[in-house]
């Protein structure tokens, strides 16, 4: 057999004598060879010194006996090399497989020794290389620097190596659709704040209300004009990834209608009332309006709640309006506000009416007595016969202060109210200004018991002498 021995290291010439020797043919091989180069047998770990023939242990560069240098000659690079065989003329080789193995041998040791030298220095059989996507090569790499999401590496080689490359692909990023509500149901027109909660950053949206509607807004606002459930579904989209997420919205049929209650319908002055809102179909605005106080379309709350102090004695009407998208709704209610703080006890004064050549008659409870602020009981009266009311005075001594003029009134135990008549000032004893108030209504009232109602009733007198009531003087006249 001639030619290089499979799985030799090809030397330069300069060939070192140093290396290991065979125990089969006492050959002498290259001191990293394992395997022996004429024959192919394992060699030894330790490597012979050229100079005295000692043993030397591996990694020893210098024999410990005589000094000499075990390291390869200055240049020599073991390479390896694609191992070649030469074959006999055909008709050396037996015909029935039978004859002599002079070449099989070589050949299958050569077989051998590749693969061996492919696991130990490559990593794997080249079955196992394959699978494991590794790349053989004889040049060093240089990798050029990738972005993270590059899936297809590429690399420069310049030297002899053996090198492993892998492909990496960037995770893809994920987007997942989502979304929350003002409220899930009430009644219509029904008007639904969508606020978006994706995560993954989409760039696009789309909104599918359920009703035959849409919306490419992140966060739309929508009125639900018809009775029914509806599948509210947004999908959303960032780089050809798709995400959706689905919810019901409710809306029924409760007609807008405007009502309220009142903790109190009546009482005395000051009277605190609390109006709460009590309409159906879930109103949005609410405009609370009191005709009887304050200028003309004055509004006193826009809440679904008013508190009001009613400090003088009237009949108010409380009117609420309630709206919705458009739809409006309003109702109203009475309030009878008394002069006085209680009305346990009546303090009731007949007059008598005569039908001789007098023509007035007078109802007076005053007297020469102390007197005090606030009655605490109505000043009331009773006609026998309609009459015809020519003036009214009521006195407001005010511990000497007087009070400015306001309002008097008469209503009827019925609930007819005659009045308010604004009053005019006059002094009082003393001098103390507009210690009395005085209207001229002359007008004609039915049969009955009035009370006497007076728009201040803080100031108004009173002492034990009038039953403390209010005291009032009365000019009337039968018709």
């Amino acid at each position: 057999m001639s030619g290089t021995i499979p799985g030799s290291v090809a030397m330069s010439d300069q060939h070192d004598t140093s290396g290991k020797i065979c125990p089969k043919c006492n050959a002498v091989s290259h001191y990293s060879d394992d395997f022996c180069v004429e024959c192919g047998a394992r060699l030894p770990s330790e490597t012979v010194c050229p100079s005295c023939g000692e043993k030397i242990p591996p990694g020893e560069k210098f024999c410990s006996s005589c000094g000499a240098s075990v390291a390869p000659s200055p240049g020599v690079v073991p390479q390896i090399v694609q191992p070649a065989v030469e074959y006999p003329p055909e008709a050396a080789i037996p015909a029935q497989g039978n004859g002599p193995k002079k070449y099989l041998v070589p050949a299958i040791i050569a077989v051998v020794i590749i693969a061996v030298i492919a696991a130990v220095v490559i990593g794997g059989t080249p079955a196992q290389m394959k699978s494991n996507g590794v790349q053989s090569s004889t040049a060093t790499p240089t990798t050029i620097p990738q972005t993270a999401a590059s899936t297809s590496p590429t690399a420069t080689y310049s030297a002899t190596t053996t090198f492993t490359t892998q492909a990496t692909t960037a995770p893809a990023s994920t987007i997942r659709a989502g979304f929350t509500v003002d409220k899930a149901s009430g009644s219509i027109p029904l008007t639904v704040s969508f606020t978006d909660t994706s995560t993954g950053s989409p760039s696009q949206w789309y909104w599918d209300f359920g009703d035959g509607t849409h919306s490419t807004e992140n966060n739309p606002v929508h009125t639900f004009k018809a009775e029914g459930s509806f599948t509210v579904t947004l999908n959303v989209d960032k780089n050809g990834q798709t995400s959706s997420k689905s919810q019901v919205i409710t809306a029924s049929s409760v007609p807008l209608v405007a009502d309220f209650v009142a903790d109190k319908t009546s009482g005395t002055a000051p009277l605190l009332v609390t109006f709460t809102d009590a309409s159906t179909g879930e109103p949005t605005t609410w405009v609370w309006e009191i005709p009887e106080i304050g200028a003309a379309g004055h509004i006193f709350s826009q809440s679904n709640i008013l508190r009001m102090n009613f400090n003088d004695p009237g009949t108010f009407t409380v009117q609420l309006t309630v709206g919705k998208d458009g739809v409006k709704s309003k109702t109203t209610k009475t309030i009878n506000v008394y002069p006085t703080s209680s009305t346990t006890t009546l303090v009731t004064t007949t007059v008598p009416i005569t039908t001789t050549s007098v023509a007035t008659s007078e109802f007076n409870n005053g007297n020469v007595y102390t007197v005090y602020n606030s009655p605490t009981k109505p000043t009331v009266v009773t006609f026998t016969v309609p009459v015809k009311i020519i003036s009214i005075t009521d006195y407001h001594w005010n511990n000497g202060m007087g009070a400015s003029p306001g309002q008097i009134a008469l209503k009827h135990s019925d609930g007819t109210l005659y009045g308010w008549w604004s009053a005019s000032g006059q002094p009082g004893s003393g001098g103390v200004p507009n210690a009395y108030w005085t209207v001229n209504p002359s007008v004609n009232i039915k049969a009955g018991t009035y009370t006497v109602l007076d728009s201040d009733s803080s100031t108004w007198a009173q002492n034990s002498q009038s039953g403390n009531a209010g005291m009032t003087r009365i000019i009337y006249q039968p018709v």
